[in-house]
């Protein structure tokens, strides 16, 4: 199993002008991602093949990963 954790911050801003640059929306958003991913393989499910002259283990067949990601969104300043 290996696990890896990221981070990201979003800034997003977006202003919209009407009746000749009079008037102005603006929005804006700050966004805080967290986030675990993890990627695990059953090893007993693992097929390999081993060679006793050369003293080598070939893998045959890897079982196919099991991906989790768990995401943790928290806003800010939401206008």
């Amino acid at each position: 199993m290996t696990e890896g954790y990221l981070s990201e911050l979003y800034d997003y801003k977006e202003a919209d002008k009407y009746f000749y640059d009079l008037i102005a929306f603006e929005k804006k958003a700050f966004l805080l991602v967290k986030g675990k991913a993890s990627v695990s393989y059953d090893l007993s499910q693992m097929e390999y093949a081993k060679d006793e002259e050369t003293k080598t283990i070939t893998l045959v067949n890897m079982p196919t990963p099991q991906v989790n990601v768990e995401p943790e969104i928290k806003y800010y300043d939401l206008q």
